[in-house]
C-alpha cells in the first residue's frame, strides 16, 4: 500500500507539473495571439488613415475641378452674351428656335 501511496503521490506530482506547464504555454500562446491581434489592428488603423488621407486629397482635387468649370462656366456664359449683343447690335434677331419645323423628304423639295 505503501508503495501505491508514493506512486498516486508521484503522478499527482507529475499531473500538477502538466498542468504547470499547460498553463504557461497557455499563457504564452495567449499572449502571442494578443501581439498578433495588436498587429493586426495597428495595420487596420494605418489603412484606415491612409485612406482617410486619399479621401481628403480627392476632395481637394473635386473642390479645384468644381472650381475650375465654375470659372469656364462663366467664361462661355459672358462670351455668349456678348455674341448675342453683337447679333442684335447688327440686325440679327435672335429668338426661339423653330421646334416644330420639319424638312421635307430627301427629292420631295
Amino acid at each position: 500500500m505503501a508503495g501505491r501511496a508514493e506512486e498516486a503521490a508521484w503522478e499527482a506530482q507529475e499531473e500538477a507539473r502538466n498542468v504547470k506547464q499547460s498553463v504557461l504555454q497557455h499563457k504564452y500562446a495567449t499572449r502571442l495571439r494578443s501581439k498578433v491581434m495588436e498587429s493586426k489592428v495597428e495595420a487596420l488603423e494605418q489603412q484606415n488613415q491612409d485612406l482617410r488621407d486619399e479621401v481628403g486629397q480627392l476632395r481637394e482635387q473635386m473642390a479645384q475641378m468644381f472650381q475650375m468649370l465654375t470659372q469656364t462656366n462663366a467664361v462661355v456664359t459672358d462670351l455668349v452674351n456678348q455674341n448675342a449683343a453683337g447679333y442684335a447690335q447688327n440686325g440679327y434677331v435672335v429668338g426661339p428656335s423653330p421646334r416644330n419645323v420639319r424638312d421635307p423628304p430627301y427629292g420631295m423639295s
